[in-house]
């Protein structure tokens, strides 16, 4: 009997390990990309530096452009980018932490998982609690960017189109510090549930507990400056998402903002930093982040190899009377459509993407209507292997379009004030176990503004790394 009780609790203990370790642990992630351009190239000539109008079109030419140059960056910051993930879980409590770090520029960020901890009450993903700095991904866009960054070589967003990668199709969880000024360290807290397959349901606020007593270089917990309930809440996003099998994702939620600003709250509409007030570029800034909006998305998974990912927004109007200004800005509409398309040796990738509808009405002034931006993205490749080259990568093309027509002041159109911009690109792609080599060339073709060709192109040599671990 004892032996046999014994061997009992030898088979539990063996068995209930692995069990437990499940249940709780530490992980780590990391993820880094790199682009290096030996050799960047002006194809033309550039106007003189203090020339900034082109057709009534406002042109901004740094000075000293070079013809030849070379750098490393990514395509959303000059430096290269690389992040490092620690996760701790047990059935009902967790964190985690995103250290971002840039090289070259000196700075250590907390970015995308950021520092947060999380519980589960019941021990089961029908309630989570979480709270700090986090970036929740459940119910975000699909399909970023469509080549690994390379197609932000062969053309940025020269038109200033509002959204990019996976947020343009539908936004994620995450803080919102522009509703708190420069100096509020921005965290939040977010309940989530997953009451029944398929179904994730989520609220998200974010709620600094004080802004940052600018010159001290530390807290003073007994002089600290919470933020009102009148703003916090403001910040509120509210979201679900459901798992139609075999069909597809949809997705909608609703994000809080500013419909009407009066004397009464108007100094939660404007940030804390004061050097905005009364600068009129500053202003439309402002309000564009500011404004209420409604989204939703539908992700086709109903054909094989096929990822096809659609996103709308609507941004309600800001109306703001306060002393002697009054004016009703209305951000419009965004829409994007993300498609992926893979089936042996051959994939297409391609994103589109538009905003339309932008007006601001000033009370006894202009009238402005900003004319509708449209982007265009194709990428096109063919594994080797079809060549009877195996394991060599992939080789493909990339395309990009981008155009907005003039805007008009007071019912008529401002001359010359549209934008066309074109790039092109070929590229060769070696995927490896933990990351890839991209090695291509570019070319930006001179933006056309007012239906004429206006300064240089673009010739580049991108080299871009990519690891995950």
């Amino acid at each position: 009997m004892k032996r046999t009780s014994v061997l009992l609790i030898l088979i539990l203990s063996l068995t209930a390990g692995p069990i437990l370790a499940q249940e709780r642990g530490i992980t780590f992630n990391s993820w880094a990309r790199g682009v290096f351009t030996p050799i960047v190239a002006a194809i033309g000539d550039w106007p003189d530096p203090d020339e900034e109008t082109v057709g009534g079109t406002l042109v901004t030419i740094p000075p000293g452009l070079a013809d030849f140059g070379a750098g490393v960056g990514v395509h959303w910051t000059d430096t290269i980018a690389t992040e490092l993930e620690v996760r701790g879980f047990s059935q009902h409590v967790g964190f985690g932490i995103g250290l971002e770090i840039f090289g070259g520029a000196e700075i250590i960020s907390f970015n995308n998982l950021g520092a947060h901890v999380w519980a589960r009450p019941f021990g089961n993903d029908l309630l989570r609690i979480t709270v700090g700095m986090f970036t929740d991904y459940a119910l975000r866009g699909w399909q970023g960017h469509i080549n690994h960054g390379f197609e932000y070589m062969v053309l940025p967003n020269v038109i200033g189109l509002r959204y990019d990668e996976r947020d343009a199709i539908f936004q994620q969880f995450s803080q919102r510090n522009v509703f708190f000024g420069d100096n509020a360290r921005t965290q939040g807290f977010m309940f989530s549930s997953r009451p029944i397959d398929g179904l994730f349901l989520g609220l998200g606020v974010s709620a600094p507990i004080a802004t940052f007593n600018e010159g001290r270089n530390t807290w003073y917990r007994w002089i600290w400056t919470p933020h009102s309930t009148n703003i916090v809440y403001r910040t509120a996003q509210i979201a679900a998402g459901y798992t139609i099998p075999g069909v597809g994702f949809l997705r909608a939620q609703f994000l809080g903002g500013f419909f009407n600003v009066d004397e009464t709250n108007a100094g939660d509409f404007v940030p804390f930093n004061p050097e905005f007030e009364g600068r009129n570029t500053e202003w439309r800034e402002i309000i564009n982040e500011r404004n209420a909006r409604f989204e939703i998305a539908f992700a086709l998974t109903a054909v094989q190899n096929l990822l096809l990912d659609i996103g709308f927004k609507y941004h309600f109007p800001v109306t703001y009377n306060v002393g002697g200004a009054h004016f009703e800005h209305g951000k419009g509409i965004f829409a994007a459509i993300g498609v992926e398309y893979e089936t042996g040796a051959f994939r297409i990738r391609s994103r589109f993407e538009m905003d339309a509808l932008d007006t601001m009405d000033i009370a006894g002034g202009n009238e402005y209507r900003y004319a509708p931006g449209f982007g265009f993205r194709l990428a096109p490749a063919v594994e080797l292997g079809s060549f009877g080259i195996h394991n060599a990568g992939w080789v493909g093309l990339d395309f990009g379009f981008q155009y907005r027509g003039d805007r008009t002041v007071n019912g008529e159109a401002y001359p010359d004030s549209s934008v066309m911009a074109v790039g092109i690109g070929a590229f060769f792609e070696r995927n490896f176990a933990n990351g890839l080599l991209k090695v291509g060339v570019t070319y930006t073709f001179p933006p056309w503004i007012g239906g004429s060709s206006f300064g240089a192109g673009m010739f580049s040599i991108p080299v871009i790394i990519e690891v995950s671990f």
